[in-house]
C-alpha cells in the first residue's frame, strides 16, 4: 500500500482532532454549533478511516475478507453523511435537510443490506474488492449529497457581500476538486480525505472570520442607533458626550472651532395648548433647520428637548452670514401641525477664549442663547403667552 496516502489520512485525521480543539477553545460559537462541528470531523474522520482501510486490506490475507466487507460498508455509509454534514455546519436546519437525512438512512439500509448479498462491493477470492451491479446507487446517493452540499454553501454564501462569499466558493472548490481527482482519475489518486480536511479547516476560519465581521457590524449597527436621535434623526445626548470627551483629550482646542447653543422658542406653550405632537412637529422643524444651516460646518446634536448643540469648524467672518440663514430657515418652515418657528442661538469662539476647555466654551454659548431668548420674550410684537414658564 501507498504509505503516502497512509501518512495523508494520519495528517488528515490530526488536523481534524486539532480544528476540533480549535472549535472548542473558541468562545464565539454556541453550544449547539459546536456540537454540529464535531459531529461532521468525526464522520468525516470515520470516512477517511474507512476508505483508507478498504484500500489497505486489498490483497490481505483471506481471514480479514468479513473485516474487508465491513469497511467498504462503512465507507460508502459515512462518505455521503459527512459530504451533507459539511454543509450542515454553515446551513440551517430546513426541509431538503430532512429529505436528505432521510435519504442517507435508506443509503445507510441498502448498504448493510448489499454487505450480505454483494450489491454494492463483493471481494474476490485474492480479497481485492470490487464494484457491486447496484454501485450506481451509491453513485446517485453521493452525487445528491454533492448537490446539497453545494446548495448550502450558496444559500449560505448569500448572506455575505461579494469580497467575503468568492472566499467561500473558492474554499467550496478546492473541496470538490479534490474529491472529483480521486473518483474521476481514481487508482493510486486518494485526495478526497486531504479535501475533507483542509476544506473543513479553511471552512471554519471563513465561519469565524464571519462571525467576528458580523458581531463588528452588529455593535456598528448599535453604536448608530445610539448616536442617533430617535425623533429627529440627528447625533444624540450620547453621541454629544462621545465628542465632548474626545475634545477633552486634545491639549488644545483648534481655533477655528465655533459652538453654537440653540433653542426653540416657545415650545412649551405649542406643548399646553396644541399637544406633544405638535410640539414634537415643532422639534422636528428645528432639528431640519439647523441641519440644512449648519451641518456641512460640522456635527449638530440635540442635547435636550429643544435644545440644540453644534460643534463647528468656520471662522468668525462666517458666523453672522450662518445666523442670517438659520434665521431665514426657521422664517420659512411651517409645519403639518405648527405654523411659525422661532429660535434664541448663541455662540462661543474657541480662538476668542483659548483658555476654556470644551465644556466652558458650551457655557459660554449657553448664555448667550439665553441672552437672546430674554430679548426675543422683551420684544413686545412677541405674544407673552409663548413665554416659558
Amino acid at each position: 500500500m501507498n504509505r503516502y496516502y497512509t501518512a495523508v489520512v494520519a495528517l488528515s485525521c490530526l488536523s481534524l482532532c486539532v480544528l476540533s480543539i480549535l472549535v472548542c477553545e473558541n468562545g464565539h460559537i454556541d453550544r449547539k454549533k459546536k456540537r454540529c462541528f464535531y459531529e461532521t470531523y468525526i464522520l468525516i474522520i470515520l470516512a477517511i478511516i474507512a476508505e483508507w482501510a478498504g484500500v489497505a486490506l486489498n490483497g490481505a490475507p483471506g481471514w480479514t475478507k468479513g473485516i474487508h466487507v465491513v469497511v467498504k460498508t462503512m465507507d460508502y455509509i459515512f462518505t455521503p453523511i459527512a459530504g451533507v454534514f459539511f454543509a450542515r455546519q454553515v446551513l440551517d436546519q430546513n426541509r431538503w435537510q430532512k429529505y436528505m437525512l432521510w435519504l442517507l438512512g435508506a443509503n445507510t439500509v441498502f448498504q448493510i443490506i448489499s454487505a450480505f448479498t454483494g450489491w454494492m462491493v463483493y471481494v474476490d477470492e485474492n480479497n481485492y474488492y470490487h464494484h457491486g451491479p447496484l454501485y450506481f446507487v451509491y453513485v446517485l446517493v453521493f452525487c445528491l449529497a454533492i448537490l446539497y452540499a453545494l446548495y448550502g454553501f450558496l444559500v449560505y454564501g448569500k448572506g455575505f457581500k461579494k469580497k467575503n462569499s468568492s472566499s467561500l466558493y473558492a474554499i467550496i472548490l478546492l473541496t470538490c476538486v479534490g474529491i472529483g481527482m480521486q473518483e474521476v482519475i481514481g487508482g493510486e489518486i486518494r485526495t478526497a480525505s486531504f479535501s475533507l480536511a483542509l476544506g473543513s479547516l479553511l471552512l471554519f476560519i471563513h465561519f469565524s472570520e464571519f462571525q467576528q465581521q458580523k458581531k463588528d457590524d452588529d455593535m456598528s449597527q448599535q453604536k448608530i442607533l445610539i448616536e442617533t436621535d430617535a425623533l429627529t434623526g440627528m447625533l444624540s445626548r450620547y453621541a454629544y458626550s462621545e465628542t465632548l470627551n474626545e475634545y477633552q483629550q486634545k491639549t488644545a482646542l483648534p481655533e477655528n472651532l465655533v459652538v453654537f447653543v440653540i433653542d426653540i422658542n416657545g415650545l412649551k406653550n405649542v406643548n399646553d395648548t396644541m399637544g406633544h405632537e405638535a410640539g414634537d412637529n415643532l422639534i422636528c422643524g428645528a432639528a431640519e433647520c439647523i441641519q440644512r444651516t449648519l451641518g456641512s460646518y460640522g456635527k449638530c446634536f440635540r442635547t435636550g428637548g429643544d435644545e440644540f448643540v453644534a460643534i463647528l469648524n468656520m471662522e468668525k467672518e462666517q458666523i453672522s452670514g450662518i445666523q442670517k440663514n438659520l434665521k431665514a430657515e426657521t422664517s420659512r418652515w411651517k409645519g403639518e401641525k405648527v405654523e411659525q418657528l422661532s429660535v434664541s442661538c448663541g455662540y462661543a469662539i474657541a480662538r476668542e477664549h483659548p483658555e476654556l476647555s470644551i465644556e466652558k466654551l458650551v457655557n459660554v454659548a449657553d448664555q448667550m442663547m439665553y441672552a437672546a431668548k430674554a430679548k426675543f420674550y422683551n420684544n413686545p410684537e412677541v405674544d407673552r403667552r409663548r413665554r416659558y414658564e
